[in-house]
């Protein structure tokens, strides 16, 4: 294109020079001339996608990380993506994030220090003179290769490299079992080959096919190694061979443990041993043939009514015919369950009653300090009342004994008699003669003194005055 130019000379004089000048888009306003893909051809007329996104000088057409800047385009691992957009860099199959060398190629990631630094990147003194993995700072044998940094006893030196790898004291060109420590160098069978490590120690003591190295009663024969207890001495060597804390010859039953040598039919044969029937099913040291309480525990065997069942299993123990749950007196037969005083304790059985006692078939009140009724149906009247009279207090007055029935109050006689002077004992015949046995009534007898009555009902002065009464069966 021909642009004119116009200049002005210092004459002053106008002239007008036509002058040739490239243009790369004549028809379109680009005064910057910009060509981002050099082709002649300015941006603003090109066809061709010139976006630079990264504004980086290279469009993203042939930019390699076109949305992060890169001018220079460096790409380590020649794969097509700019090293500031590779995710593996250096292109070991390692991602730059995990790699401990990201910007040198190390797919092992070898780190013979353990510095975190791949030994590729590492400026540290990585020197591995064997050449075994290990570098020389950290390897327990530097000179000589071992991988595995084997150390049998544990000192300084791997095996490879210590010249005595088991730690016994004896240098391993000297020690017949180098591989084992063996100290004192025993070698039953003079073989050279040390017992720690031979397994052909073939020395038989007791000559019973088993090798003293592994019989467990190298002195005494024994080819069945029979150990009852496990621990380790066979059974024809072992003081005790059951284990039980006992010694054989003073276990009831040597052959099998029992530390409580329990013997319950006393044969001299230990229970676990014994095969007669010694089964105590309640433990109670009674066996079950001999129990009479044979499911609970009754090692006395009480048996109180002399039946078949031991009182502790037996539904009415003292044989009365009333069963212990319902019976007022359940150690003590009573089959009337008489209970002169209600508060649920059978007379027989009732320790707070001051009035009964049993004598026979019969049950009569007890004698107190005040009055007692004889055996012969007799009354015997004392004058002292247990304190509350002084003896001829009531010399004169007169006693009357009542019998009345105790469930309707029915008189059936009576008797009365005169304190003589000083009279200390004052018996009374019983009139009518009272019944007795199974279908005759229950029975009272009311003391009565100058028409009051009087007895010991308690110990306070002011019961002196209240009924006693006195039941018969």
């Amino acid at each position: 294109m021909l642009r004119e130019q116009k200049w002005n000379f210092p004459s002053g004089r106008r002239h007008i020079v036509s002058s040739l000048r490239a243009v790369n888009c004549p028809v379109n306003s680009n005064g910057d001339q910009a060509d981002a893909d050099n082709d002649g051809t300015g941006d603003v007329c090109d066809g061709a996608d010139d976006t630079d996104t990264d504004n980086d000088g290279v469009i993203d057409s042939n930019d390699n990380c076109p949305a992060v800047s890169n001018a220079d385009q460096a790409n380590q691992d020649g794969d097509g993506l700019g090293d500031v957009c590779d995710d593996d860099r250096d292109g070991d199959g390692v991602n730059n994030d995990t790699d401990n060398c990201p910007v040198n190629s190390n797919g092992d990631q070898s780190d013979a220090d353990n510095d975190g630094i791949g030994d590729v990147c590492d400026n540290a003194d990585d020197t591995d003179t064997d050449n075994d993995g290990v570098i020389d700072s950290i390897d327990n044998c530097p000179a000589d290769s071992n991988a595995d940094q084997a150390n049998q006893d544990g000192d300084s030196l791997g095996d490879v490299c210590d010249n005595d790898r088991d730690g016994d004291g004896v240098n391993n060109d000297g020690d017949n079992c180098p591989f084992n420590s063996n100290g004192d160098q025993a070698d039953a069978d003079n073989d050279g080959i040390g017992d720690a490590c031979d397994s052909f120690n073939d020395t038989d003591t007791d000559s019973d096919g088993i090798p003293d190295v592994s019989d467990n009663c190298p002195t005494v024969p024994n080819g069945d190694q029979a150990d009852q207890d496990d621990d380790g001495l066979g059974n024809l060597c072992d003081d005790d061979c059951d284990g039980d804390g006992v010694n054989n010859d003073v276990d009831n039953c040597p052959v099998n443990s029992n530390g409580d040598q329990a013997d319950i039919d006393n044969d001299g044969i230990g229970d676990v041993c014994d095969s007669s029937n010694d089964t105590d099913t309640d433990s109670d040291g009674v066996i079950d043939t001999n129990d009479n309480c044979p499911t609970v525990s009754n090692a006395d065997q009480a048996n109180q009514d002399g039946d078949a069942f031991g009182d502790v299993c037996d539904d009415d123990r003292d044989g009365d015919g009333v069963n212990n749950d319902v019976d007022n007196c359940p150690v003590d037969s009573n089959s009337n369950q008489f209970d002169v005083d209600a508060d649920g304790i059978g007379n027989t059985c009732d320790p707070f009653n001051p009035f009964w006692f049993n004598q026979g078939a019969l049950n009569f009140c007890r004698q107190s300090d005040d009055f007692a009724i004889r055996a012969d149906r007799t009354i015997e009247f004392r004058d002292h009342f247990n304190g509350l009279y002084d003896a001829g207090e009531i010399d004169g007055q007169t006693v009357t004994a009542e019998y009345r029935t105790i469930s309707d109050n029915t008189l059936l006689g009576q008797a009365t008699a005169t304190v003589a002077s000083s009279q200390a004992i004052l018996s009374i015949p019983i009139t009518p003669p009272l019944t007795t046995g199974a279908d005759s009534p229950d029975y009272r007898v009311d003391i009565t003194l100058n028409g009051a009555s009087v007895g010991r009902s308690g110990s306070a002065n002011a019961e002196r005055f209240a009924t006693f009464q006195c039941q018969y069966e």
